[in-house]
């Protein structure tokens, strides 16, 4: 049986391309809800253990802000975009990073 090579989570902050591409799951060139969710679970310590409900009514609350087309999807351009989800999560969960 083959074992499955999983690439290297790419770092959020230095790697955003990479990072959003490793979390399209299903390689749609774009992030669903459900696989943001899964993603900062996995990635932003702040998030890691906490209840996947939970996390998805927090983001159903600004939805609209993130995805500015509301097509129910965040493209590596919406992703990408001034005030747009990377610069929100960068400057509120990866400070460390950044100052130190």
């Amino acid at each position: 049986m083959r074992q499955r090579i999983t690439p290297q989570l790419p770092d959020l902050k230095d790697q955003p391309a990479e990072w959003f591409k490793y979390w399209d799951e299903d390689e749609s060139g774009s992030l669903e809800r459900p696989e943001i969710v899964r993603a900062l679970i996995k990635t932003i310590p702040e998030f890691t253990g906490r209840d996947e409900g939970w996390l998805g009514g927090t983001f159903a609350a600004i939805w609209s802000i993130i995805d500015p087309d509301e097509d129910g999807s965040i493209t590596g351009a919406e992703f990408m975009m001034p005030g747009g989800l990377y610069e929100t999560l960068v400057a509120n969960f990866c400070r460390h990073r950044i100052d130190g």
